[in-house]
């Protein structure tokens, strides 16, 4: 019937209805026995988020795994283990409507709780002790704390912008205090100011999936004290070769020594640095480095030519 309210009122749920989402198995009589199933699910998603602290001995990292369960169940007493990697999976057109979730926030701070193994073309990272997750919670665990990890912060110019962008650089290996494999996420770093010793935010970047032994590179931002500018000098031509002249003007108006580094491209086949006022490196076929330390409130310059043969190459194979 319908009362006055608008309600509906049923004497009973019919039999067999499900008024929550559930798994349902029809299995012969038999001896009793313990089974496994195995399903997929959607509503569940990690990612992971890194703090860095940039000291005087170099920088301290905790990393973070940040599990989302909207997956409509609760799972009491979990064994957690997530996947770094891309794993290929083809979506359906659902989604789940998350317009009224009451997000609750639990985060666990202690030791690193993951331990993390090499699993087919991935590396899997297990939580060394049961969990639960709630409906709608979300839960950071700690899998990473490292201190008095080295670094190399540097500036990095380029003929494109005056403004100087706002490196660091570190090496992921067990001789630099780290070795694990990083999953991919967002790194907020902070330095302590000078005065109170507060943390203050200094600049963020994101990290892809990173093996051992490999490098990591972030970008803060750009330089306030630093700045940078190109010209093209001159370029003549003589005979078969075109000369191109270059100039960066660094401007390092810090109370301390920077290191620098330019990264200039050459957009032409065939080319060779004949003159240059400081040492660089070849980095790729396109690309030359100059790295040097700007002195502080200091004006630098640095200058080279290259040459482009414009010659005409005819190569000739023998049948």
């Amino acid at each position: 019937m319908i009362n006055p309210k608008g309600e509906i009122i049923l004497p009973k749920l019919p039999r067999g209805l499900l008024v929550r989402p559930a798994l349902v198995w029809k299995v012969k009589p038999g001896p009793v026995k313990d089974m496994t199933v195995s399903y997929l699910t959607k509503g569940i998603s990690w990612d992971a988020n890194y703090v860095m602290e940039l000291t005087d001995q170099g920088f301290q990292l905790a990393g973070w795994v940040k599990i989302e369960n909207h997956s409509g169940a609760a799972y009491e007493d979990a064994q957690i283990k997530v996947i770094a990697g891309e794993v290929n999976r083809i979506e359906d057109n659902w989604r789940i409507e998350e317009d009224d979730m009451n997000l609750y926030t639990n985060t666990e701070k202690a030791s690193p709780e993951f331990t993390e193994k090499s699993f087919a073309d991935y590396h899997l990272y297990k939580l060394e002790r049961l969990a639960t997750l709630k409906n709608n919670q979300t839960k950071q665990i700690n899998f990473l704390q490292v201190e008095k990890a080295n670094l190399k912060r540097y500036y990095e110019c380029t003929k494109w912008s005056e403004d100087v962008k706002i490196l660091i650089e570190f090496e992921n290996s067990q001789e630099n205090r780290l070795g694990l494999p990083l999953p991919k996420g967002k790194v907020k770093v902070y330095q302590k100011g000078s005065e109170d010793s507060s943390l203050e935010f200094i600049g963020e970047d994101s990290i892809s999936h990173t093996s051992k032994n490999e490098k990591v590179n972030l970008q803060l931002g750009t330089a306030f004290d630093i700045k940078c500018t190109h010209i093209e000098k001159n370029s003549y031509r003589q005979g078969r070769y075109e000369y191109k002249e270059h100039k960066y003007i660094i401007r390092n108006h810090k109370e301390e020594e920077a290191l620098i580094r330019i990264s200039h491209y050459i957009h032409e086949p065939n080319w060779e640095i004949i003159e240059s006022s400081y040492q660089y490196t070849k980095a790729s076929s396109s690309e030359v480095v100059f790295w040097f330390h700007a002195d502080p409130d200091s004006f630098e310059e640095v200058t080279f030519t290259y040459r482009v043969d414009r010659g005409l190459h005819v190569k000739v194979e023998k049948e």
